[in-house]
């Protein structure tokens, strides 16, 4: 386009100049016309001038005669140097009518050899005059043909410069068209991502809320009024939610410094946060542990709320039965019951055994049979795989090899698709219930055997 613009500027220039040297030459010849004029009326007054009963003066004529040769040295002066050698000779003929004018106007102006002289000169610098006005002409009609094609030139430079001005200007319209179209869809698709960041924000599954740089707690979602009940007419702000989330006013202040350091430290780091746990007050009354989280975002502080109590709930009741576990003093074991191996068994189990309850972890089942009880572990684990529950009475062989009488009561855990996945055992020894009844059934043997003697004496 610069290069465009650059020719028909050349253009242009060009044919100004040239107008302008047209304007000129032409008004040049309009004077040279106007002397030659002058010089043809002066040089009639001034030789008719001469009769006393000629209505013509002589010095009219003469003053037409000095401005006739004025314009004729101007006309000379500004002749192109290519014509050098006419405009010399239109010179030198102006040279001599000048001076055979002066001598006429000093000496005796019925000098007839002056006279004739005068004549003479005054036909060679008509002749001069008139062969500079030819040449005026046809440089005006050089000037004049060059302007013409100079202006068509610049015309169709023009025509040319303004399509592809047009062509750049209608690219760039549709470059905008183009970059337009592409931001209304930008912005459309920010609009949808923010809806669906919205819809996302509105029904996750875990709660949150978000607050601004003011402390106006902005949105909070679903999940966040169902986990603590309150909305946001209940908490309209931070200090209101620490109000009620935590009425104890130790606690809150506690709860505060650890949240404002968090942030803190956060801020300076440049990165996400995790508060920690808290307990918290619901709208209910009912205290919940819940672990903060939340990252900086230009709207203010986005934060998470994961609801740790049901684990907790879990974690003490995992806690009471393992406390249980370890300290019952019946036998407890449980059995991995794909590869029939111990999981764990707690000390009595292991105690009785000749264990300690690490040592038993990963040992096989069989190891607690002796060799000819082995095809009784294979009936319970074939009865145990077809039920869920079962109780067996059988024999157990600790780690010195001695033989003791348990009572196993034994439940099944399964998987989703009901494979065996453990066993659960209580194990109870028999060994002095054994020992009560050998005895008791010696006694009763004894008391038989009294009754008998007596008979018989």
């Amino acid at each position: 386009m610069l290069l465009a613009l650059c020719s028909v500027g050349l253009l242009a220039w060009m044919h100004w100049v040239q107008t302008t040297a047209l304007r000129q030459t032409t008004a040049y010849l309009g004077e040279l016309r106007l002397a030659r004029t002058d010089l043809a009326k002066g040089f009639m007054q001034a030789s008719l001038g001469a009769d006393p009963q000629s209505p013509f003066s002589q010095d009219t004529g003469m003053a037409l005669l000095r401005q006739a040769l004025r314009s004729f040295e101007a006309s000379a002066a500004r002749l192109d140097p290519a014509d050098s050698e006419q405009a010399e000779q239109f010179a030198s003929s102006i040279r001599s009518f000048g001076l055979l004018l002066q001598d006429w106007r000093g000496g005796t102006r019925q000098d007839q050899r002056l006279a004739v002289s005068l004549r003479v000169a005054h036909s060679g610098l008509e002749m001069r005059a008139a062969e500079v006005d030819a040449l005026l002409q046809e440089r005006i009609e050089s000037l004049t043909a060059k302007a013409r094609r100079t202006y068509v030139v610049s015309l169709l430079g023009s025509l040319l410069a303004l399509s592809v001005i047009l062509g750049i200007v209608l690219t760039a319209v549709r470059k905008e068209r183009a970059a337009l179209h592409e931001r209304i869809r930008q912005g459309r698709a920010l609009e949808d991502s923010e809806a669906r960041f919205r819809d996302m924000f509105l029904k996750a599954p875990v709660a949150m809320a978000m607050a601004d740089g003011a402390g106006r707690i902005t949105a909070g979602n679903r999940s966040f009024e169902q986990l603590f009940g309150y909305t946001l007419d209940d908490v309209p702000d931070v200090a209101s939610w620490w109000t009620l989330a935590f009425p104890d006013p130790d606690a809150r202040s506690e709860a505060m410094s650890r949240w404002e350091a968090t942030l803190e430290d956060a801020r300076r780091a440049g990165r996400e946060f995790d508060a920690g746990e808290f307990r918290l007050t619901c709208k209910d009354g009912v205290e919940r542990a819940v672990r903060i989280s939340g990252i900086f975002l230009e709207e203010g502080v986005l934060s998470s709320f994961v609801d740790l109590t049901p684990l907790r709930r879990a974690e003490t009741q995992l806690r009471l039965w393992a406390e249980a576990f370890e300290n019952a003093e019946l036998g407890l074991a449980i059995v991995d019951a794909r590869t029939n191996t111990m999981l764990a068994v707690n000390p009595a189990f292991a105690r009785l055994r000749g264990y300690e309850p690490a040592e038993m972890v990963g040992l096989p089942v069989s190891a607690l049979f002796a060799a000819d009880r082995r095809g009784q572990l294979q009936q319970m684990v074939e009865t145990l795989n077809a039920s869920n529950y079962a109780v067996f009475e059988s024999e157990h062989m600790a780690r010195d090899g001695r033989r003791f009488p348990v009572l196993l009561d034994i439940t099944v855990l399964r998987d989703e698709a009901g494979r065996p996945m453990s066993r659960v055992a209580y194990a109870l020894d028999l060994t002095e219930r054994k020992e009560a009844e050998a005895a008791l059934a010696a006694a009763q043997a004894a008391a038989l055997e009294q009754q008998r003697q007596a008979r018989i004496a």
